[in-house]
């Protein structure tokens, strides 16, 4: 069954698109109470629910944001994307995610994707920083976690991996450990990991 608009639910109604608009934005001072309840009665038989993209864009208010993984599989971005979900979810936000699957063709594609669907930023954790998609983009609604670029700047977030090793063999010293192994994906090419 095809989608109901805006202008379905006004005809079925027999009522102008904009009194359906001020019943779905509660502005019900603009009509009687027998035109609120028969518009009521209409969107709950056709079980209609706005588009909510929609809406906000007509409003100019874009509450979605797309996010950008490297890959899904490491835990790091799981946790990240976890937190960032929390967060979204706390302020009002919807998240349209992607996961590259670590091929830069495949990032590139992403972020080209949720341009097009207009999000209000992006999120990226780089398949590669140095992806020559970032020269497009602008600073004003990236910003990158977890590996930095070399050549160009972004607001970016990231860990301080070389005190977090440190202190975590300090506590496995500490502890009696006395042989440690270090286990990496290959250095090259990640910032986070030199």
């Amino acid at each position: 069954m095809e989608k109901l608009t805006i202008n379905d639910i006004a005809k079925l109604a027999g009522v102008s698109t904009a009194t359906v608009s001020n019943f779905l934005n509660h502005n019900y001072g603009k009509m009687s109470a027998k035109t609120r309840a028969h518009v009521a009665k209409i969107i709950t038989e056709h079980n209609y629910h706005p588009n909510s993209v929609a809406r906000d864009l007509a409003k100019n208010d874009n509450k979605t944001i797309g996010v950008s993984i490297a890959d899904i599989t490491n835990p790091f971005s799981a946790t990240v994307l976890s937190g960032i979900s929390a967060v979204f979810n706390q302020a009002g936000y919807r998240m349209i995610f992607t996961n590259a699957d670590n091929d830069q063709d495949t990032e590139t594609s992403n972020i080209l994707r949720l341009q097009a669907q207009n999000v209000a930023g992006i999120i990226i954790d780089p398949v590669n920083p140095d992806n020559p998609i970032y020269q497009t983009l602008s600073n004003n609604d990236i910003v990158m976690f977890d590996r930095q670029m070399e050549t160009l700047t972004f607001d970016s977030v990231a860990t301080n991996d070389t005190e977090a090793v440190e202190e975590m063999t300090k506590r496995m010293m500490i502890a009696g450990y006395d042989e440690l192994y270090f286990v990496s994906w290959p250095l090259e090419k990640v910032s986070t990991l030199k």
